[in-house]
C-alpha cells in the first residue's frame, strides 16, 4: 500500500509496511522522556553527568571519586586533585566542595582510547587566579611540566606571528572592503592578555610546577594547613556566598602548624599515588582512578540502569496500583506543552522559530516523571509499592543487563526527528557555572548535524536521547579554549572520520596545543581527522546550506558565522566582545582599524534566530549591548554562555539545553533530499567507498524505500538484496546465527545480494524503520565495474561460518566494533591459517606484513633484548623526538633500574612493550608486529621505520590457526577508522589483549 515517508513522496512499500501517519507528526521533534529532561537544570549534558554524584556519606569520606573523573582527597593543606578531566571544577562546585589549588597530573594524562585530556589546567587556573586570587600547584614529571607549558602558553599567548594566517583567509573572490575589515589577530591577542588590576597574566603567574624527585616524591610541606573543614555539610547557597574567601582552601589559609607536613609520592611499580600527611598514608590511589574519565559505555551503562530503569517503573506501577491505592495517590499530570513565550506549538504565519511540543515513547508509558512524595500519598501504601517496585527492579536488571546499553537507550528514550533546519543546544553555560554545560550545540541541515563546539560525552548524550551519533558528520570548531575544544577530538574518534571545519588559523593551533597535551606528534594528529579550511567573507556549502564565517573578537582567535538554509537564516557570534563604548576606545588606541569596528558593529543581527553570547567584559560581551537591542532583534535572539541566574537578572531569553527544546528555524523538505540522503548513506558504506559518480548515479537509480512500524515482523525465506537502514532500529535474526541489531547506517544482504542466495530469516522493527534496498540486477552491475568492491565481497563470503566475530569479541580492542566496522575488517581477513606446535610463525630479523588474530590454540611471543637493541625505543622517540638517553646502547639496562624503565615519557603513560621470557598468547589475542605497527599504527615514513625489522618470535606452542590481515588493508582500515588507531597506540609493544 502507499505509504508518506518523511519526505513527503509516495513509494512502493513491502508486504504489510502500510504506514499513513501525518507527514509532519514524523517531522516533528519529539522529547526524550527520561529524567534528563525533568532536571532542574535542563536536559544537557551535564544533567546526565550530574547523576553518577557521589552519595551524602560519600562526600563525608576523605577520598571522594568526582563524576567527571578525577579524585578529591582532603588535606589540611587543602583539597588534592589526582587527575584533571575537563569541567572538573564544576564537579567541586556542585558537590558543595572547595575547589582545589593542588592537582597530580596523573601517569596517563591524555585518554587515547576516548580522546580526551585529563590533565586540563586550563579552567582551574582560571578559577584560582580570576576568583580566588592565587595560583594553581601542579605536581609533574619534567616531562609533564614541558609539554603542559607549551599547551597553557598557547591559550594564552596565542598562536605566533607565524602562526596567524589572517591575510591568507580571505578568499580570492573578497571584495576591497572585506579585506580592509580583517582583524590584525597579534594586536587583538596582546589586548586580551594585558594585566589586569596589576596582575600579569601569565604561565608562571596562573601556575605553580612541583617536581616529583628521582624517588618520585612531592613534598607540599612548604603549604600552610588548617583544622579540617567539614565541606559536606556546607550549603550550596554557602558555596557560592563565600567563593571567594575559602572555596579553595590552600597556601593562604593560616593558623599553620609548625610540624605538619604533606608529601605525594608516585609509586610506580605499584601503579598508584600515595598521600602522607604527618608521616600518615591519608589515601593510595591507583594510576586508573588518577586517569579515569567516564567512556560513553559507561554513561550509557549509567542511564540505563538507573534513570531508565527507573521511568519504566514508575509508569508501570504507575497504571496498575489497585483502586484503593490510587485513591490515596494523585495521578501524575500529563506534561505540558513548551513553547516559546509569544508563538504556539506551530510555525505562526510570520514563520518564526519556535520550540517543539513534548510527546511520548513509542511504547505509551507515561511520559511524566514524577519525584517519590509525588508518587506516594501515604506511608503505608509506599511500603507495599516499594516491594512491588524492588521485586521487578530485579526482573527487569537482569534482563537489562543481556542488552547492549546503547541499543537499549535508542529503542527507550522515545523518537527524535531532526528538523530540516534546526539547532538542538548541547550545553549553554561557561566554564564557571557549576549547574550547566559549556555552550556547543548542533545545527540540524535537512537531517544531517554539524557540532558546534562539541562539549565532552556529546555522542554519549546523543544516545541517550535516542538520537543516533552517526547523524552527526561534521565538526565546527570557533576557537582553542578549554571550553569550546574539549571535546572536539572525542567526537572526531568516535566511530568514522568527521570533517573538521575551522580557518587554518584556528585549526593549526588546536593541532599545536594538543599535540603538547597528548605527546603525539601534529603529522599523527593530523591524519586522525579530514580538516576543511573555511575562508573569511566566502561561502562555505555544508549539506546543503551556506555558511559564512567571520573573525569575532576574543582573547584567541575565534570565528562565528551567519548560516543561510531554504531562505532562511541564524547565526551565531561565537565568544566575542561587542560593545560600542568598548570599541570605540579600542580604535582609538590602535587596536582595531575603523573598517574592523564597523564589521564587528554589523553583526547579522536581522537573522531569524541569532545566537549571542554573554558574560563579563573584556572577552565577552556585556549583557547591556544585548538589553539595548530593537524589540525585533530581541524577539529572535537566544543569549548563550551565560548561566541561568544571570540571564534571568538581565531579562534575556537563554537557549535552553535538550532535544525537548530543540528550536525548528524551517521544516520546507526540497525535492532532492530524499537522493541526497540516499547518496550520503551509500558514501558512508564501505562497499561504495571506491564508486565513482556515475556508479552512484546508478545506485541511486536502482534504489527504493521501505517503511515498517515498529513491532513489525517478517519470518520467512528472503534474498537477492541489499539493505541499508536508513531511519530507526532492525534486528535481524539467522538460522544458526546470533541476532545483530542494525541502526542507522548500517546494511546487510551484500552476499546474498552478490550470489542470489535465499536464506530463512526473521526481521524485526523496534522502532519504526526506513530502508533503502537495491536488488541483485543492480547490485551485480555496481560490482562488475568496480572490481575492489567485488574482491572485499568475496572475501567476506569466504570468510562466513569461521568464527571471526566471536573471535575478536574476546578482543579488548576489537570487542567494541560496530556492526560496519566489523564487517569491514572482516572483509580484510583472510582464511584461518593452521599452525603445528612448534612451528614458527616469525622469526627475529624478518620483516612482517600482516596482523595476526588467534583463532584457537596457544602460541608464544618472546624477545631477546640485545645491545642497542632499537626496540626499546620511549613512547616519545616514536612519536618524532629522541632524547639522548635511549640513543645509548645500554639504554636498557639503564632503564631497568630507573624511575624512567616504567612510564612513556611524552605521555607519563607507562610502556606496554612486553619483556621477560615470553607471553602467551590466546583465543582473541591480536599481535601487530613492529614493522606494521609503525606503519600502520604510527603511520611512519620508509625512513623511520627503516630498522623496524621483528625483534620476537612467534611460535605455536599447540596446534592453532591464525586469522590474517595484509598490512595495506590494516591501516586502510585504520585510516577509516582512526578512533581505533588511536586505541592500538596505547599497546606500543603491539599486543593486544
Amino acid at each position: 500500500q502507499p505509504s508518506s515517508n518523511r519526505y513527503g513522496d509516495k513509494r512502493r512499500g513491502g508486504a504489510g509496511t502500510a504506514e499513513d501517519d501525518d507527514d509532519e507528526d514524523r517531522k516533528s521533534v519529539s522529547t526524550t522522556v527520561t529524567r534528563l529532561s525533568q532536571q532542574p537544570n535542563g536536559g544537557g549534558i551535564h544533567s546526565a553527568l550530574i547523576t553518577r554524584q557521589p552519595t551524602s556519606d560519600a562526600l563525608l569520606a576523605a577520598v571522594i571519586t568526582l563524576p567527571r573523573g578525577g579524585v578529591y582527597v582532603r588535606t589540611q593543606a587543602g583539597a588534592v586533585q589526582f587527575g584533571i578531566p575537563p569541567d572538573t571544577i564544576k564537579d567541586s562546585m556542585a558537590l558543595g566542595l572547595c575547589v582545589p589549588s593542588i592537582f597530580v597530573v596523573p601517569q596517563e594524562r591524555f585518554n587515547l582510547e576516548l580522546g580526551i585530556n585529563v590533565a586540563e589546567v586550563e579552567f582551574p587556573a582560571y578559577f584560582n587566579f580570576f576568583i580566588l586570587q592565587k595560583d594553581v600547584r601542579l605536581l609533574v614529571t619534567p616531562e609533564q611540566e614541558r609539554d603542559i607549558r607549551i599547551a597553557f602558553e598557547e591559550t594564552l599567548e596565542g598562536p605566533a606571528d607565524e602562526f596567524l594566517f589572517e591575510d591568507e583567509e580571505y578568499g580570492k573572490f573578497a571584495d576591497a572592503a572585506q579585506y580592509e575589515a580583517r582583524p590584525s589577530l597579534r594586536k587583538e591577542i596582546d589586548y586580551f592578555k594585558e594585566p589586569r588590576n596589576g596582575r600579569v597574566i601569565s604561565c608562571d603567574t596562573l601556575l605553580h610546577f612541583s617536581l616529583f624527585d628521582d624517588n618520585g616524591k612531592a613534598d607540599l610541606s612548604d603549604l600552610k594547613c588548617s583544622p579540617a573543614e567539614d565541606v559536606a555539610k556546607r550549603t550550596t547557597a554557602e558555596t557560592d556566598q563565600d567563593a571567594e574567601s575559602d572555596m579553595g582552601s590552600g597556601r593562604d589559609q593560616v593558623g599553620s602548624l609548625p610540624t605538619y607536613s604533606l608529601v605525594v609520592e608516585d609509586l610506580v611499580q605499584h601503579e598508584r599515588y600515595s598521600v602522607m600527611e604527618n608521616g600518615k598514608e591519608i589515601a593510595s590511589i591507583p594510576y586508573g582512578m588518577a586517569s579515569f574519565v567516564p567512556s560513553p559505555e559507561i554513561l550509557e551503562r549509567h542511564f540505563k540502569d538507573t534513570i531508565i530503569l527507573e521511568r519504566d517503573l514508575d509508569a508501570q506501577l504507575d497504571w496498575e496500583i489497585s483502586d484503593q491505592e490510587e485513591k490515596a495517590i494523585s495521578r501524575p499530570s500529563a506534561p505540558s506543552n513548551r513553547t516559546t513565550d509569544s508563538q504556539s506549538a506551530g510555525e505562526n504565519n510570520s514563520g518564526k522559530a519556535r520550540v517543539k511540543d513534548s510527546k511520548s515513547p513509542q511504547d505509551g508509558t507515561s511520559s511524566r516523571i514524577s519525584s517519590g512524595s509525588e508518587l506516594l500519598a501515604s506511608k503505608d501504601c509506599k511500603s507495599e509499592r516499594e516491594k512491588e517496585r524492588d521485586r521487578r527492579a530485579s526482573v527487569i536488571a537482569s534482563s537489562l543487563c543481556k542488552l547492549d546499553d546503547e541499543l537499549y537507550c535508542l529503542v527507550n528514550t522515545g523518537n527524535f526527528s531532526p528538523p530540516d533546519f534546526g539547532i538542538t543546544m548541547l550545553g549553554n553555560s561557561h566554564g564557571f557555572d557549576k549547574s550547566g554545560t559549556t555552550t556547543g550545540f548542533i545545527i540540524w541541515i535537512y537531517g544531517t548535524g554539524v557540532a558546534v563546539d562539541p562539549p565532552p560525552h556529546c555522542d554519549a548524550y546523543l544516545i541517550m536521547n535516542g538520537v543516533s551519533p552517526r547523524l552527526v558528520t561534521s565538526v565546527i570548531l570557533t576557537h582553542c579554549h578549554a571550553d569550546h575544544d574539549a571535546g572536539t577530538f572525542q567526537k572526531v574518534l568516535k566511530e568514522r572520520r568527521v570533517t573538521l571545519y575551522t580557518t587554518k588559523t584556528v585549526y593549526q593551533h588546536f593541532i599545536r596545543k594538543y599535540s603538547a597535551v597528548s605527546g603525539l606528534n601534529a603529522d599523527f594528529l593530523n591524519r586522525l581527522l579530514d580538516f576543511k579550511q573555511v575562508n573569511i567573507a566566502e561561502p562555505t556549502f555544508l549539506h546543503g546550506a551556506v555558511f559564512e564565517f567571520f573573525y569575532s573578537l576574543h582573547a584567541l582567535p575565534c570565528i562565528g558565522f551567519k548560516v543561510t538554509c531554504g531562505g532562511k537564516t541564524m547565526s551565531y557570534s561565537a565568544d566575542t566582545f561587542n560593545d560600542p563604548d568598548g570599541l570605540d576606545m579600542l580604535e582609538k588606541r590602535g587596536i582595531i582599524s575603523e573598517a574592523r569596528k564597523q564589521s564587528l558593529l554589523n553583526f547579522p543581527w536581522e537573522c531569524d534566530v541569532v545566537l549571542h553570547e554573554c558574560g563579563v567584559p573584556p572577552i565577552h560581551t556585556p549583557a547591556s549591548t544585548l538589553q539595548k537591542l530593537p524589540e525585533a532583534v530581541k524577539n529572535n535572539l537566544y543569549a548563550v554562555h551565560i548561566a541561568d541566574g544571570a540571564a534571568e537578572e538581565a531579562g534575556l531569553r537563554k537557549a535552553v539545553a535538550g532535544f525537548e527544546n530543540t528550536i525548528v528555524i524551517h521544516n520546507n523538505t526540497r525535492p532532492n533530499d530524499l537522493a541526497i540522503q540516499t547518496l550520503l548513506l551509500c558514501a558512508q558504506a564501505d562497499i561504495f567507498r571506491d564508486a565513482d559518480i556515475n556508479q552512484c548515479i546508478h545506485l541511486l537509480q536502482m534504489s527504493s524505500r521501505h517503511r515498517y512500524r515498529c513491532g513489525y515482523e517478517f519470518n520467512g525465506t528472503m534474498g537477492g538484496v541489499f539493505f541499508i537502514i536508513s531511519e530507526g532500529v532492525l534486528r535481524v535474526e539467522r538460522d544458526n546465527k546470533e541476532p545483530i541489531i542494525l541502526k542507522l547506517g548500517d546494511y546487510f544482504g551484500e552476499i546474498s545480494a552478490m550470489n542470489g542466495g535465499m536464506e530463512h530469516m526473521r526481521l524485526t522493527a523496534i522502532t519504526n524503520v526506513e530502508i533503502i534496498d537495491i536488488n541483485k540486477f543492480a547490485f551485480n552491475q555496481f560490482l562488475q565495474s568496480c572490481p575492489e568492491a567485488h574482491q572485499r565481497l568475496l572475501t567476506l563470503e569466504s570468510m562466513r561460518n569461521q568464527g571471526f566475530t566471536a573471535v575478536i569479541r574476546k578482543n579488548s580492542v576489537f570487542s567494541h566494533l560496530s556492526f560496519p566496522q566489523k564487517t569491514q575488517l572482516q572483509s580484510l581477513t583472510s582464511k584461518p591459517r593452521k599452525i603445528t606446535a612448534g612451528e614458527s610463525v616469525l622469526s627475529v630479523g624478518e620483516v612482517a606484513e600482516a596482523v595476526y588474530i588467534v583463532l584457537n590454540g596457544e602460541f608464544s611471543l618472546s624477545e631477546a633484548v640485545l645491545s642497542g637493541d632499537t626496540s626499546a625505543r620511549t613512547f616519545n622517540q616514536i612519536n618524532g623526538s629522541e632524547d639522548e638517553e635511549s640513543k645509548s646502547p645500554s639504554a636498557v639496562e639503564v632503564r631497568k633500574n630507573s624511575r624512567a624503565s616504567y612510564t612513556k615519557k611524552a605521555s607519563g603513560r607507562r610502556r606496554t612493550t612486553i619483556r621477560g621470557d615470553s607471553l602467551k598468547l590466546k583465543r582473541g589475542a591480536m599481535y601487530v608486529p613492529r614493522h606494521v605497527f609503525h606503519c600502520a599504527v604510527l603511520g611512519e615514513s620508509d625512513e623511520q621505520r627503516a630498522t623496524a625489522s621483528q625483534t620476537r618470535a612467534f611460535v605455536a606452542i599447540t596446534d592453532g590457526a591464525l586469522f590474517e590481515i595484509e598490512m595495506s588493508g590494516f591501516q586502510d582500515f585504520l585510516l577509516r577508522n582512526p578512533g581505533i588507531q588511536l586505541a592500538l597506540m596505547k599497546h606500543s609493544g603491539g599486543v593486544v589483549l
